[in-house]
């Protein structure tokens, strides 16, 4: 049986920077919780979202301050989503995984018939409500953060449109193409975004550890960063000088049995294990190993869950030029 974790270390500023959403209830649009910035100039409709699971509460913090700050766009429509605002407002410090969802896990109900889906489910009907907001959109950054500590992390489609956006981006320095969950569509991979006949394409960033006040920091300078590199902020995206780095999943290993699985010994995310063959985890009596020399360990889960992925594994290289 794998070792229950011990209580997550939060950082008290981050919960005292935690914002009252009832502010964004009724906003100024058809939408609850979202509040849309519109320069009245023809250009694209950037959504930029936060709180697809209710506990990761740095994006949350980061659209507040953006709201705040009302930035001066240039051309086109901003509209900023704070999507799981029931689950977010059910947060207890001192249970924090607790909040994640209520019914349904958000960022698995994105499935093609959505429109129709007859689910009673809270965050079914939440993306269902959502939906007109998101086929409208031209770009999605979805904002999400680690249960490990871990540098930020892109995560994109397979298609070049989604590889353009990221190289454009040029931050942050961790790039992953990422084929999705067995369990179900994340909110990037619904077919607004995924399918090749369209053109919108989508990013979703985990911008760092759950409970430290400097991922909300990161998660602002991502929304920041995508309005400069699409130049709706007058002041140019400053790219990072270090060379992007690709990550192409190899591996997606779900547990046959959760209470069965546990890792070797405590991995971080973007961990890279230099050597093929070692055994990173147990599944019962199998033995997990590292198919090769340089394996990038992606999001080991803090606690393993049936039909859920607990690890991923991939191969890195430099970003291509094209």
């Amino acid at each position: 049986m794998h070792p229950v974790p011990t209580p997550p270390v939060i950082d008290q500023r981050l919960l005292d920077a935690l914002p009252d959403l009832e502010r964004y209830a009724a906003a100024s649009t058809a939408f609850s919780h979202v509040v849309s910035i519109d320069s009245g100039l023809v250009g694209p409709h950037v959504v930029i979202s936060a709180l697809t699971h209710g506990n990761e509460v740095a994006g949350a913090i980061a659209l507040d301050r953006l709201i705040r700050e009302n930035p001066a766009i240039s051309h086109g429509r901003l509209s900023l989503c704070f999507v799981n605002y029931r689950a977010y407002a059910q947060l207890d410090p001192a249970a924090p995984f607790g909040n994640r969802f209520l019914q349904r896990d958000m960022n698995r109900v994105w499935h093609g018939s959505l429109a129709s889906d007859p689910t009673d489910a809270w965050e079914v009907r939440r993306a269902r409500e959502l939906l007109p907001l998101i086929q409208s959109s031209d770009f999605l950054l979805d904002l999400h953060t680690m249960p490990r500590k871990a540098p930020p992390l892109a995560l994109i489609g397979p298609a070049a449109r989604h590889r353009d956006l990221a190289r454009a981006m040029g931050w942050p320095k961790w790039v992953m193409i990422d084929p999705g969950h067995a369990d179900g569509k994340r909110l990037t991979d619904y077919h607004h975004f995924s399918d090749p006949d369209r053109y919108a394409s989508a990013m979703l960033i985990e911008c760092g550890y759950h409970f430290d006040l400097r991922t909300a920091d990161i998660a602002y300078r991502a929304c920041r960063h995508l309005l400069k590199t699409l130049h709706m902020l007058d002041s140019p995206a400053r790219v990072s000088p270090d060379p992007a780095r690709i990550i192409t999943v190899t591996h997606s290993l779900v547990p046959t049995t959760a209470a069965e699985f546990s890792f070797e010994r405590r991995f971080d995310g973007l961990q890279v294990i230099e050597k093929a063959g070692t055994l990173i985890a147990r599944d019962g009596s199998i033995e997990i190993r590292t198919p090769y020399d340089d394996c990038v360990l992606l999001m080991p889960a803090l606690l393993p869950s049936d039909g859920a992925t607990a690890l991923r594994l991939g191969r890195a290289k430099e970003f291509p030029d094209q």
